[in-house]
């Protein structure tokens, strides 16, 4: 009995690692898409600025 609630103990902290691996992926790439995104946008709002401040001067 002991010997099978163990087992059951493992696979359950294997299935834990799995999920908080799985979530940590899922939030890294989240992170990595709102950089993406983010940097993109910056570089579009710099770059119009640029423009706007040339074409205006």
């Amino acid at each position: 009995l002991r010997r099978r609630r163990a087992c059951c103990f493992l696979l359950f902290s294997d299935w834990l690692k799995i999920a908080t691996l799985r979530s940590f992926l899922k939030v890294l790439k989240e992170g990595i898409y709102v950089l993406i995104v983010g940097s993109i946008q910056l570089f579009i709002i710099i770059s119009g600025y640029l423009l706007i401040t040339i074409y205006f001067s």
